[in-house]
């Protein structure tokens, strides 16, 4: 194995992943806490990672694009140092991840990376260097080019211990000179660079300007590229068809109202630092995505400031009530903008017996199997079948 892959860990498959990035900030009981350390605890619930389906799909596209890049550089460093010409970048090289704004992007990628690692790496061969996996920049909102490259030599300076930016930062420096000092520092020092609010290169009367250089930038640097930003960062992929045929990637969604959301919605209901614990109901889990539209941020938000209100106001437990104070209070102003974002209006199923047999089930309050259990033991009688499970859920029966 090549000096520089060796340092990788192995590719852990989908179970093991779960397992791995999936993190509850420990739950400390309450009961003589005073209102400081109840809300210094309470603030660890923005801490709270569940991983889904889409933190696989973020993790391998992590993990293949350093494995990429990684090959490219064993090869340039058995060309004694010079850049390896390839067949040019294909879909490897350049991934896209978007989603709506606090939909908890940055936050997979980041703990992606820190279950991959991002230890710098020290090759010592005919050619030596050090290599950092992954660097973190933001797109700069003025639509400056030479901005975004300084940053990058700042945070290459950061992760490596260099002068970079010191030694380029200057009115003397065009930005076609300070590009070939950015592509060639990355092609030899970095694996994988995340550029995060991409929508920032989008706008302006410079946009087409912003695309060219970044083109010309991922040509030159030899590393692998992913992109993240909001739904309407994708216009600027499919602006130009060069960007659009070489890159792919996850499009990160609120929760729809399901059973995934009810679920993460049990877990946030642990972290409760009131006197007295709320039931998660179905009427408050249809409040709770009524004002937020399922967006991670705002649940937690709002959670978090429906226990505020409550501690505040003396009350033993939030309910209901307290949930719209706590919007009402901490959340309306930004009513305009959730609007916007088409939150405030959501659709919701208003089945709250489903609900219901979703978050017994959830708890532990319904065996798995029952309705296949019930359907064996009721030889297809419905009478026989709804006797059978009224012993474990609330049954109605509607005469038509």
């Amino acid at each position: 194995m090549s000096e520089l892959l060796k340092h990788l860990p192995h590719l852990l498959d989908k179970k093991e992943l779960m397992v791995m990035a999936r993190y509850r900030p420990q739950f400390i009981d309450s009961e003589k806490l005073s209102y400081e350390e109840r809300m210094l605890q309470l603030m660890k619930v923005y801490d709270l990672f569940l991983p889904n389906e889409l933190t696989y799909s973020v993790y391998e596209t992590l993990y293949f694009a350093l494995v990429r890049s990684f090959q490219r550089k064993e090869k340039m460093f058995a060309n004694k140092g010079m850049p390896y010409i390839s067949g040019g970048h294909n879909s490897l090289d350049v991934s896209v991840i978007t989603g709506t704004s606090g939909i908890g992007k940055t936050t997979t990628i980041k703990r992606c990376i820190e279950i991959i690692g991002n230890d710098v790496i020290e090759i010592k061969s005919s050619h030596y260097s050090k290599v950092v996996p992954f660097i973190f920049v933001e797109a700069v909102s003025t639509n400056s080019f030479k901005s975004f490259l300084l940053n990058i030599l700042s945070e290459l300076d950061r992760c490596l211990g260099t002068s970079l930016f010191k030694a380029n930062n200057s009115s003397n420096v065009y930005v076609d000179a300070l590009m070939n000092a950015v592509s060639r520092t990355l092609s030899i020092s970095c694996g994988v660079i995340i550029i995060d609010e991409i929508d920032r290169f989008v706008t302006g009367s410079k946009s087409m300007t912003m695309i060219n250089f970044l083109t010309q930038l991922i040509n030159q640097a030899g590393v692998s590229v992913i992109f993240t930003g909001t739904e309407y960062s994708r216009e600027l992929f499919s602006r130009t068809r060069y960007l659009c045929r070489r890159s792919f990637g996850d499009d990160f969604r609120p929760f729809e109202y399901d059973e995934q959301y009810l679920n993460f919605m049990k877990e946030l209901f642990e972290y409760q630092y009131t006197n007295n614990k709320a039931i998660l109901t179905p009427q408050i889990a249809k409040l709770f995505y009524k004002y937020t539209g399922g967006v991670l941020a705002l649940l937690i938000t709002l959670f978090y400031n429906a226990q505020k209100c409550t501690l505040e106001a003396h009350r033993d437990e939030f309910d209901e009530e307290m949930v719209n104070y706590a919007f009402d209070k901490k959340m309306r102003p930004y009513c305009p903008y959730l609007k916007n974002e088409k939150i405030m209006h959501p659709k919701i199923n208003n089945n709250n017996s489903s609900d219901e047999v979703i978050l017994k089930r959830l708890n532990g309050e319904i065996k798995e199997g029952v309705f296949k259990e019930a359907a064996r033991l009721s030889n297809k009688d419905p009478d026989k079948f709804i006797e059978i499970i009224s012993g474990d859920i609330n049954v109605e029966v509607i005469e038509c």
